[in-house]
């Protein structure tokens, strides 16, 4: 059975706690048993009553939330409105056959998480399941985000200067440790409410400065005394879409003010007050060192930490993670100041960090950015990668190099992106880096970590979707053909029977006889395929000449010929190879004998020789194949003998092949029909694990 979470590729193995809430107490079981076998990773508790079910969250706690519409003892939106007076993100999924569409718009109007709508005696688990997996992890990548705000919060919260913003009514959007410390009012006493209201006696100058950066949408500077609290003040106020950020500091007299006051275009600081660069590879726990740092420097940070709140929000829109690092590398050089960068992913596969994306500064210094495999010359950013340590690197005289000694690059930062690869940023200067820089440097990489994480994590919830709305399709029109096979025999039996009942006479019932044995080699031919399709987990070492001698004589060959060439052992699931043998056989006798090749539905009696039928290894020891020495395959409709349900022969059921390709899908092999080396079928099956033969005795 195909889970719904086996192709994520990075998934991971969290379990998920599911409670399900239905009316009756044998369909709540059934629910609960029918997910825990779409997924090992589901854990699946079954209540049937509102007041149980809040009692589970409140006291146990889950992952998500299922509930039908119908309840002992309400409805599934009075357990919805439970959940969300506790919880406003908990993942809550509405799953009921209540067709409603006021029902359906009062669950959005409530916070549901998604609403599964189910057929009666016709459920799709599997379907459940996926929207499950798909609510939990939005919600999972929602919480990293969140964390990635609170680290963001925490780095404002420790600079020393007082920094809070405003919306564009003037409420307080956000109010740090330092204006805290310095007004005597808390955070708590100051989100949402009126800054005007809260501090009028400012005075109106810093209210008109406050008003005219909104109006202007111009960085404004203010030099002020406030008589209230007794102090002079430098502010710049930054205004943005949402109204302004404002960074105050206290300055000790109107002469240390002038002497205080910095250019706002500074250009970054020059290396001669570099500080010791042994302290910068302190990993990701280095934090904002402002005390003793000059006011350029102070400045530019500050300006710096708006900038990345700013890439914050743009990184929420992008959708891939190689759209995650381009904006890094931009952010790099527009938020940093550096305009050589680069951005290395690792493939676990190739066990190598593959160029993502690259600055046109950098372009010019290195040409593309190289591949770069662990065992090969540029060992310096695994150290860093492998680490998970910000390493900064200087060309110097006593051994130390750089990345790429060969180019002009004196200095280099390698800043790791977790376990999903490294920035890498350089400049032509030695001793070019400042503490300030790796501390904003360690900043950017933590918010594009987070980027990446659910970037690949919505794209893991598209290509579900994807898949999912492919796979329905398919189960449609699959749906389809079986509905009118197995009605077309039940309609001549029930046609006959009732002929039969007024006639009498005993030939009818032979005819109802045929429709129900044809409708039972259909159902059987639907359980193979069922049973057949899921992939193969356990595999053994299968000698394949042996299974071809054993599937041989399951067939009613006639006179038919086999010719088992040199084969071989190949890792395979026993029974079902020896299930594709003997349909391939079936199909080669059936409709193979030389000259009797049925292909429109109409067999053409030549009276031919009978059909030899070989199996042997590719050339390419790819696989192998099984070919006859009929009339072959008309090319036109090679693809079509592979579909549910097509056959040209009227005594078929159309399922043979469809199950010899659901079988090689199931161990990883691709199969393909071809001429045969006499002009027959030849079906080849490629993708094969052969094994030495020694090493299976």
């Amino acid at each position: 059975m195909s889970t719904p979470d086996d192709s994520t590729g990075n998934g991971g193995d969290d379990p998920i706690s599911v409670l399900y809430v239905g009316r009756d107490p044998e369909f709540v079981a059934l629910v609960a048993t029918a997910l825990e076998r779409e997924s090992d990773r589901l854990d699946v508790r079954g209540e049937t009553a509102v007041i149980d079910g809040i009692s589970v969250v409140e006291d146990d706690g889950v992952d998500c939330v299922v509930s039908e519409y119908h309840l002992r003892d309400g409805d599934g939106l009075d357990l919805l409105t439970a959940v969300r007076a506790r919880s406003s993100d908990l993942p809550f999924i509405l799953y009921t056959a209540h067709g409603d569409e006021a029902v359906a718009s009062r669950a959005i109007s409530l916070g549901v998480s998604d609403y599964v709508r189910r057929t009666a005696g016709d459920e799709d688990f599997h379907l459940l399941a996926s929207r499950v997996f798909n609510a939990v992890s939005q919600h999972r990548v929602q919480e990293r985000l969140t964390e990635s705000d609170a680290h963001l919060e925490t780095v404002y919260g420790r600079v020393t200067d007082g920094i809070f913003a405003l919306d564009d009514d003037w409420a307080v959007s956000y109010w740090n440790d330092a204006m805290a410390e310095r007004t005597g009012v808390p955070a708590a006493e100051t989100l949402n409410r009126d800054f005007r209201e809260l501090f009028p006696e400012v005075g109106s100058e810093i209210h008109g400065a406050f008003e005219a950066a909104m109006a202007s949408g111009a960085t404004t500077r203010l030099d002020t005394r406030i008589d209230a609290f007794d102090v002079r003040v430098s502010a710049r106020i930054y205004p943005d879409d949402s109204g302004v950020s404002v960074f105050i500091r206290e300055v000790a007299s109107d002469s240390a003010a002038a002497a205080d006051r910095p250019d706002t275009d500074a250009a970054s600081p020059d290396a001669e007050g570099v500080a010791d660069q042994s302290d910068c590879g302190a990993g990701p726990n280095a934090g904002t060192r402002l005390p003793g740092r000059d006011a350029a420097e102070r400045e530019r940070l500050e300006r710096a930490l708006r900038d990345l709140q700013s890439v914050a929000r743009e990184l929420l829109r992008v959708e891939t993670s190689e759209a995650v690092a381009a904006v890094a590398v931009d952010a790099v050089r527009d938020v940093v100041g550096w305009p050589i960068s680069g951005v290395w992913f690792y493939d676990s596969v190739d066990d190598a960090l593959v160029p993502v994306a690259q600055s046109d500064a950098a372009r010019q210094v290195f040409g593309e950015s190289p591949i770069l495999h662990r065992d090969g010359e540029e060992t310096l950013i695994w150290e860093a990668f492998d680490a998970n340590e910000v390493r900064v690197y200087e060309r110097t005289v006593d051994g130390s190099e750089v990345q790429h000694p060969d180019s002009s690059i004196e200095s280099e930062v390698h800043v790791p992106l977790g376990e999903y690869g490294i920035l890498l940023t350089g400049d032509t200067r030695r001793g070019s880096f400042t503490d300030v820089d790796v501390e904003l440097l360690q900043l950017l990489a933590s918010t594009v970590s987070s980027a990446i994480e659910r970037a690949k994590r919505e794209q893991t919830l598209r290509d579900r979707e994807a898949e999912l709305a492919a796979a329905n399709e398919r189960l449609d029109e699959f749906v389809s053909v079986v509905a009118h096979d197995l009605r077309n025999p039940l309609s001549v039996a029930k046609g006959y029977l009732e002929i039969a009942a007024d006639t009498g006479d005993p030939e009818h019932f032979e005819k109802i006889e045929t429709a129900l044995e044809r409708m039972n080699a259909l159902i059987s031919d639907l359980l193979t395929l069922a049973r057949q399709g899921s992939p193969v987990t356990e595999f053994e070492a299968v000698d394949l000449r042996s299974k071809v001698t054993h599937a041989w004589s399951f067939v009613a060959t006639e006179d038919a010929r086999l010719e088992s060439l040199d084969l071989g052992v190949v890792r395979a699931d026993t029974g079902r190879l020896l299930q594709l043998f003997e349909n391939l056989f079936r199909n080669a006798v059936e409709h193979g004998s030389t000259g009797n090749r049925t292909v429109s539905g109409d067999a053409v009696e030549h009276g031919g020789a009978a059909t030899t039928v070989t199996v042997g290894r590719l050339a390419d020891d790819a696989g192998f194949y099984v070919e006859d020495d009929g009339d072959g395959i008309p090319e036109s409709l090679r693809e079509r003998v592979f579909e549910h349900g097509y056959t040209t022969d009227r005594s078929g059921t159309g399922f043979g092949l469809a199950i010899v390709e659901n079988i090689a899908e199931a161990h990883g092999w691709s199969v393909t029909l071809t001429d045969g080396t006499d002009g027959g079928a030849r079906f080849e099956f490629r993708g094969v694990e052969w094994v030495d033969p020694h090493g299976a005795e």
